[in-house]
């Protein structure tokens, strides 16, 4: 059961920091959203 929570906080973890580092970057939902090749059909 430890081992389950510790995976747990482990994904929380992991998921803030590259959210956050992604954003850093500017890789952001906007900017992927209004690229060239994104296809409004």
């Amino acid at each position: 059961m430890k081992t389950m929570y510790l995976a747990f906080i482990a994904i929380v973890v992991l998921s803030f920091a590259a959210q956050f580092t992604l954003g850093q970057m500017g890789q952001t939902t906007a900017a992927a959203a209004a690229g060239p090749s994104v296809r409004l059909d």
